[in-house]
């Protein structure tokens, strides 16, 4: 994603809504610029365009960290496991913030690997393991425990690592795996782009769910760590997509 891009999602996410002339002069280029910025941002479904203004998407509350880490907990446990014997000593691994990675960062303890990581909770979990870990930096999402946005990106586009390990709230079964925030999405994006190997960890309840901002098209991603409760025509379709599927039992 452009740096511009990045801004303008930041400054409409905290406005809730700004007018093209508003965007124009805060990042000194021309109306017909940002519309056209505008445009390419809407057909992402990172926002929205509404009569000369760019409007943010609709955010529901995200429940705290420690609520949303004890939900599914059993299948979440389950998944990691199975997703972290993918992981051997010796890998370069990108961490996402959520609480299905999170999982899949205390299987990891033992391993001798390389974490980069945007989650402060997977940071200080593998504070005393035989780990190297790095912290991105970024801007604190609320209810997130990590951080994202454009410094976040900028520090991940010098990173190349073996697998990046990334959770989703959402899915769309024509498109892709999404996420309720714009900017995180945005993050998880520079993720897929520093990883050679992408692998989705997902409990089943995502699958039901619509988010608005999509981050991984299916071409992008190369494992998804699922349980047996997903809908078994979702782990056939992902599976004509070419996609490997481990579900597990849980």
């Amino acid at each position: 994603m452009k740096e511009r891009w990045s801004r303008i999602l930041t400054a409409v996410n905290a406005a809730k809504e700004m007018t093209v002339a508003d965007l124009s002069r805060r990042f000194s280029v021309s109306e017909v610029t940002i519309r056209k910025d505008l445009i390419e941002l809407e057909r992402q479904g990172l926002l929205l365009r509404r009569h000369g203004s760019a409007v943010a998407l609709e955010q529901p509350a995200i429940p705290p960290f420690g609520i949303r880490s004890r939900l599914e907990s059993d299948e979440k446990e389950a998944i990691a496991r199975a997703a972290a014997e993918l992981i051997h000593d010796g890998d370069s691994v990108l961490i996402d913030a959520g609480t299905t990675p999170m999982a899949v960062a205390v299987q990891l303890k033992p391993k001798k690997i390389t974490v980069v990581t945007n989650s402060l909770a997977v940071g200080l979990e593998l504070s005393d393991s035989p780990a190297t870990v790095s912290l991105a930096c970024g801007e604190l999402i609320a209810g997130r425990n990590g951080v994202a946005g454009p410094d976040t990106e900028h520090y991940l586009e010098r990173i190349r690592v073996n697998w990046a390990i990334i959770g989703a709230s959402g899915f769309r079964p024509d498109q892709g795996f999404s996420t309720s925030s714009a900017i995180e999405a945005a993050t998880k994006k520079k993720m897929i782009e520093a990883a050679h190997k992408v692998m989705l960890v997902v409990d089943h309840s995502k699958f039901a769910r619509i988010k608005p901002a999509l981050f991984a098209a299916f071409d992008r991603i190369d494992t998804v760590v699922t349980s047996v409760k997903t809908p078994p025509a979702v782990l056939r379709d992902l599976e004509a997509r070419q996609i490997q599927v481990i579900a597990v039992e849980c």
